[in-house]
């Protein structure tokens, strides 16, 4: 199965991804029928994102 990942790589280079067809959901670029790993969650100050279920 391909992944959002896997469509952002043509002929071993990264294209934009917008350009192949990825819509972005989350803070994520997805395929068609893919979902997001989960929500991302930020915490006061902090600019780091952790993945929540």
């Amino acid at each position: 199965m391909s992944t959002g990942f896997d469509t952002h790589r043509v002929d071993g280079r990264c294209a934009p991804p917008a350009q192949v067809g990825l819509h972005r959901d989350g803070g994520y670029w997805l395929i068609n029928g893919e979902r997001a790993p989960g929500r991302l969650l930020v915490v006061g100050n902090d600019s780091r994102t952790h993945p929540v279920d």
